[in-house]
């Protein structure tokens, strides 16, 4: 199977992306603000065959996109936690997400 299918998959089984599971929500968050935003905001910025003004508009506006979708995974991980009684940064992958 392809590797979406799985991802698709694995959502469902965990209970989808509705608010009631807002812990599914996280990884989804952050990878599209860390990889395709940061991305394309660093590459936008070099790439683009714009005049400077442009391409910096476009590489400020994914630079902004990818904070915003940031806070809003970790938002979801902190929510997640305190419906749970769960306490939070207590694990690596919290430490060095924080970090990073």
């Amino acid at each position: 199977k392809q590797w979406y299918q799985r991802r698709v998959r694995a959502v469902r089984h965990l209970g989808g992306l509705s608010i009631e599971h807002i812990n599914n929500w996280h990884p989804i968050l952050m990878i599209t603000g860390m990889l395709f935003c940061f991305f394309n905001a660093a590459v936008s910025f070099r790439l683009l065959p714009y005049q400077k003004p442009a391409r910096k508009k476009v590489h400020a506006t994914f630079h902004i996109a990818a904070s915003i979708l940031i806070i809003a995974g970790l938002v979801c991980q902190f929510e997640y936690h305190r419906r749970n009684g769960y306490s939070n940064l207590f694990s690596t992958h919290s430490m060095l997400g924080m970090f990073t």
